[in-house]
């Protein structure tokens, strides 16, 4: 039941005001809620007015008025029902059942196909062709291919499209079974349907032959010959007009002669076969035989034999010049150079092919250096990083060992900045004032080195511009430098004063024994065949040990191990 709290305040007011004679105030404390006065107080405060007792919400909700058959003016009115909310029921429910029958019905008319305007045509016109069809089966040859090709081709229930008749199978000529002659070129781009200009142009010649007629064998043969036959005199008479014939009178030989494959002259004699045997067979995975077995280490190296020779004490003083960054080395004012006076001295027979080890990056680990300078033989050279620990005592040592040393210089290659060569390393990025300045600092790392070994420096190397002064700076300090393996060729920078080398590969690029040896041997065949051969090898036990067993017989095979110095090119 609805419930007019304000209707009701308005009614008790005006009963009240009625009985005391007195008009009631547009405003009071009725209209604004229980227990207000007209002043505004608080009525249950004050505990009650003029007019009467103070009266609380309780006494409100009891009255007679709440729900009363009265209106605010005294009118009777009828009594509310709750039937109300029944009847919005039944309406909605109607609604949405008609909702629901609407869209049913029109999903039914979309999906049935009724709305199409074709409909009705497409019926009449199947009707229409079906005395067609009876009529189009009496008919032979290609006149029934045709008339079959040209009948509406139904692919859906709204979609409907007549076939052309194909290409090659109408207007021809009916053969004696009955069957139409098929065009061989009616699926190519030689059809005479596609374009028309070919009959009148008459390219024979380019004409394929049918694929249903193939020649006879004895025709290849006598097609063959046919140009080895004299002429007779009638036909030589008339060459001027064989020539005005248009092309589609002229014989059909050419033709014959453009499709089939004249036999090979037996005269000629065959193609030379061409095998190059490939300088480096590599392996690309590890031999299961030896892959089992357990890594060596730097304890478990071999001691050479004998007592290596030390060389000569260094650094000379006409070969050095003393800077603020350390001693830079010089050519002396006699002409002595750096790597002459400091190289490992080499004798060996003529003709002798020559195989030159570098130990690269040395100084970082402490346990590779000292096996490198202890355990392997004296030959191999050893080439220190300038980041490594100690490079001027370490090249001291191996030099007293007998090694001849070399300093590493990092270049930027492939990939920079994900390969960094290091705070000293070439880049390309750089000035070449910047570069010069880094290899000067780099040349102060140590002394009695013979040379340079570069690292990397894919990217650096191939630009002659950026080379070209570094290697003026190396010729000027009286040193060689040794090119890394996988860069451009030493040609592309013209005529050095500096002595260089390139190295063929890396003997450990891939590090596993198997690929290990067999680039060995492939120095091996490089040295025989070009009288020098130059590798490079990381500090890892396994490089170590693969180097020291395969140098245990090259003497015995012929094979001479040499310092860097010796396989230079002056």
């Amino acid at each position: 039941m609805a419930l007019n709290l304000k209707g009701l305040l308005s009614r008790k007011k005006k009963a009240r005001a009625a009985e005391e004679g007195r008009d009631e105030p547009f405003f009071t404390g009725s209209t604004l809620g229980p227990g207000l006065g007209p002043d505004g107080d608080d009525d249950d405060a004050g505990g009650g007015t003029e007019a009467g007792p103070a009266r609380d919400f309780d006494d409100l909700l009891d009255d007679d008025a709440w729900g009363g058959d009265e209106d605010d003016d005294g009118d009777e009115r009828p009594a509310r029902r709750g039937g109300g909310g029944k009847r919005i029921a039944v309406f909605a429910a109607i609604g949405i059942g008609a909702a629901a029958l609407a869209g049913g019905g029109a999903w039914w008319v979309m999906t049935s196909g009724l709305l199409d305007g074709d409909h009705a045509a497409e019926t009449e016109q199947h009707a229409e062709a079906a005395p067609a069809d009876g009529a189009a089966a009496e008919n032979s040859g290609s006149g029934a291919a045709a008339t079959a090709a040209a009948q509406p081709q139904d692919s859906g229930a709204r979609v409907s499209l007549p076939m052309p008749p194909a290409p090659g199978l109408g207007g021809g000529t009916p053969s004696t079974a009955g069957t139409p002659e098929i065009d061989p070129t009616a699926a190519t781009d030689r059809s005479v349907s596609r374009r028309p200009w070919l009959a009148e142009g008459g390219d024979a010649a380019a004409t394929p032959a049918a694929p249903t007629e193939a020649p006879k064998p004895a025709e290849p043969a006598q097609t063959a010959a046919a140009p080895a036959e004299a002429p007779k005199p009638a036909e030589a008479a008339k060459p001027a007009e064989a020539a005005q014939q248009p092309a589609a009178q002229q014989p059909a030989a050419p033709q014959t002669a453009a499709v089939t494959t004249p036999p090979a002259d037996p005269a000629a004699p065959p193609a030379a076969p061409t095998t190059t045997a490939p300088a480096l067979e590599d392996v690309d995975k590890p031999d299961p035989r030896t892959a089992a077995a357990p890594p060596p280490s730097f304890d478990g190296l071999p001691n050479p034999a004998g007592k290596p020779e030390p060389l000569t004490s260094a650094p000379v003083s006409d070969l050095v010049r003393n800077t603020p960054a350390g001693p830079l080395p010089i050519a002396a004012p006699d002409g002595r150079k750096a790597w002459t006076a400091y190289a490992k001295p080499f004798q060996a027979p003529a003709g002798t092919p020559r195989v030159a080890i570098v130990v690269a990056d040395l100084g970082l680990l402490p346990a590779a250096t000292d096996a490198a300078i202890a355990k392997l033989p004296a030959g191999v050279t050893l080439a220190f990083s300038p980041y490594g620990f100690d490079v001027a005592p370490a090249m001291q040592r191996a030099r007293e060992a007998g090694h001849e040393v070399m300093l590493s210089l990092p270049m930027e290659d492939r990939g920079f900045p994900a390969h960094d060569p290091g705070p000293l390393g070439l880049n390309s990025l750089l000035p070449t004032n910047d570069n010069l300045i880094r290899l000067n600092t780099i040349l102060t790392k140590g002394t009695g080195y013979v040379g340079l070994l570069g690292r990397g420096g894919r990217t650096f190397t191939a630009k002659p511009e950026l080379m070209k002064p570094v290697l003026d700076t190396v010729a000027r300090s009286g040193l060689l430098y040794v090119h890394p393996a996988g860069g451009v060729q030493l040609a592309s920078y013209g005529q050095t004063q500096a002595p260089t080398v390139a190295a063929d590969f890396a003997l450990d690029e891939r590090p596993f024994r198997s690929a290990i040896e067999a680039r060995l041997k492939a120095l091996e065949t490089i040295a025989r065949e070009r009288g020098s051969a130059l590798a490079v090898i990381e500090p890892t036990p396994l490089a170590f040990d693969a180097v020291t067993k395969w140098l245990a017989d090259a003497q015995t095979r012929g094979i001479a191990l040499a310092p860097v110095s010796a396989v230079v090119r002056p």
